[in-house]
């Protein structure tokens, strides 16, 4: 199957300049799509998100959710222009200042990350004022979600991490059997839940920082339905296991004042996402991950047991 490639950002860039760019780059992050930043020799910089030939779907709800957020409010960066070019979609869009917030966390101020959180949150609470739904999970379109309970939403993530888990080979998928104990010690929480519609990627990716202050959001191609603690524990996971500290996480839990219930439901979340970090390691993805290591997975069981202890 044919991806993306250089050359074929170059061909969008000039077709939609007028002319061949000067420098094309890749970002060195992301494990879904291509996406690459076009310095032209005039005017301003933009970027262009390429999708293989299997993602049209993902970038027609990047679309949808660009013209249902943006008058919101929300941040996301506008599409420009989009497309196939020998079959692959693609998006254009302005390039946004700044940089993901994982690339730029250790200079920031425990202040910048009180204000980012805060930012944040006000960002998340005009997602929630959207129209809600009669079912969980992942939407490419507005109220379109489809799986009938948020337990079901969360037993697919960790069935996706034993399948990767699995095929790599590397360690046993016995590691997710005290993950999967836990959760059912938590069904009378997951009942409780409602479909609240939520952005679930804004993470220490995706949420770009300049200045120490939020500059925008990017590469939502879906919205999730159910419970937005979900995207506090994703975004604390990836701090750990970085080996960062979780401040900027903790003071987005904080603004929410939760229950003590809420609190130990986050520990687990964020079990779950460790053992969602471990089903990456192994494998290859778009190119963009760094190579597995020994240090990797015993971080993550570390982490994954840390919070499934702090859950009980």
């Amino acid at each position: 199957m044919k991806t993306p490639s250089e050359q074929d950002a170059m061909t969008i860039a000039a077709a939609f300049a007028g002319d061949e760019p000067r420098c094309v780059r890749r970002f060195p992050t992301g494990v879904a799509h291509w996406v690459y930043e076009i310095e032209p020799h005039g005017g301003e910089p933009f970027v262009i998100k390429l999708g293989s030939r299997d993602q049209h779907e993902d970038f027609a709800s990047a679309i949808h959710w660009n013209d249902v957020l943006l008058p919101l409010g929300v941040p996301v960066a506008p599409v420009l222009s989009s497309g196939t070019t020998d079959g692959l979609p693609y998006i254009v869009m302005p390039r946004l200042p700044g940089a993901d917030l994982g690339a730029v966390y250790p200079s920031l101020t425990t202040r910048h990350k009180l204000r980012l959180a805060d930012d944040i949150c006000r960002v998340q609470r005009l997602v929630h004022a959207l129209p809600g739904a009669d079912a969980f999970g992942f939407a490419h379109r507005l109220g379109a979600p489809s799986r009938p309970t948020w337990k079901h939403v969360l037993l697919d993530n960790i069935e996706r991490s034993r399948v990767r888990i699995r095929t790599a080979n590397l360690i046993s998928t016995s590691v997710l059997k005290p993950l999967l104990d836990a959760l059912d010690r938590f069904d009378d929480y997951f009942e409780s839940i409602r479909p609240v519609p939520f952005l679930d990627d804004t993470t220490t990716k995706n949420v770009l920082v300049h200045d120490g202050a939020l500059s925008g959001i990017v590469d939502v191609d879906w919205i999730c339905y159910g419970g937005p603690l979900c995207v506090i524990a994703l975004t604390r996971t990836a701090l750990l296991n970085a080996g960062r500290d979780a401040d900027y996480s903790d003071s987005w839990v904080d603004l929410l004042e939760p229950t003590d219930r809420q609190r130990a439901a986050l520990s687990l979340y964020t079990a779950l996402f460790c053992a969602d970090f471990l089903g990456e390691v192994g494998h290859t993805f778009n190119g963009n991950n760094p190579p597995p290591s020994a240090r990797d997975l015993a971080h993550l069981q570390r982490l994954l047991n840390e919070q499934l202890e702090l859950s009980a």
